[in-house]
């Protein structure tokens, strides 16, 4: 007899019996979910970039706002020297006109030519137009302007230094990055814990079923052993009586024939 040996041969499954390998998944269940926690992280970004932007269009106002007042306030400096410098040319060009038309300080103003009273009238108009701007008494008088001006660039500048906006807003929006994400991890966490209790829950009743299923089996085992039994108990007892019964009859002939 010829013995062969072969390494890998795999013992054949018994009837009525299988094996399984379970392999416990802890993702989310099916893609609907994944996409639901991508749709919160992204909106989650949206959030925090529109709070970024917001703060930069805020920004961005006030450092228009900054601009344009400086740029008013340089443009008031501006009036200022031109309004000072007008009255200066202003003054020495009557003085000139006085000199021209033979105007000393003994002439009677009566005595003033209407031509030189013309001209002077018309200068004296806007000498008095550029003093306005100018008297202190006047509420909105450039001097005033400027200094309005100055105040509210100092104190935009002084808020700013003070509160950082842009930069709280960026932590807030760090903050609702960081939400978002540990409210992710921890959906993510709950989906599998609860993926690996109904797995384990599933494999527990499936060994269950299989026991009950080989205890079922054993007792079918048990039940048809003891009838094998029985049967062979009865045919025994069955031959037994039989042999009696044929010594019997034997002895019945041997007493006839004697």
């Amino acid at each position: 007899m010829n013995l062969t040996i072969n390494p890998n041969y795999t013992e054949p499954a018994q009837p009525g019996t299988h094996k399984t390998q379970k392999t416990i998944y802890a993702g989310a269940k099916n893609p609907q979910e994944t996409d639901s926690l991508g749709n919160r992280i992204a909106a989650a970004q949206k959030k925090s970039m529109k709070k970024i932007l917001d703060q930069f269009k805020i920004d961005s106002a006030t450092d228009k706002n900054l601009k344009d007042r400086t740029a008013h306030m340089e443009e008031l400096s501006q009036q200022i020297v031109d309004n000072l410098k007008e009255i200066k040319e202003i003054d020495e060009s009557i003085a000139s006109y006085k000199e021209q038309f033979g105007i000393t300080e003994e002439t009677a103003p009566e005595d003033y030519p209407e031509e030189y009273k013309q001209i002077v009238s018309d200068l004296e108009t806007k000498k008095a137009m550029c003093q306005h701007e100018l008297d202190p008494t006047n509420r909105d008088n450039l001097y005033r302007q400027k200094q309005y001006e100055s105040a509210m660039i100092q104190g935009i500048k002084q808020e700013r230094l003070k509160y950082h906006d842009m930069v709280d807003t960026q932590k807030i929006a760090e903050e609702i990055m960081d939400d978002a994400l540990k409210q992710a991890v921890k959906d993510i966490t709950e989906e599998a814990r609860e993926n690996m209790d109904n797995t384990f829950e599933a494999t527990k009743e499936e060994a269950a079923k299989r026991k009950s299923e080989e205890e079922k089996r054993e007792e079918e085992l048990i039940a048809s052993e003891t009838d094998k039994e029985k049967t062979r108990v009865e045919l025994k007892k069955y031959i037994e009586e039989q042999h009696i019964i044929d010594e019997d009859a034997i002895g019945l002939m041997v007493d006839k024939q004697m």
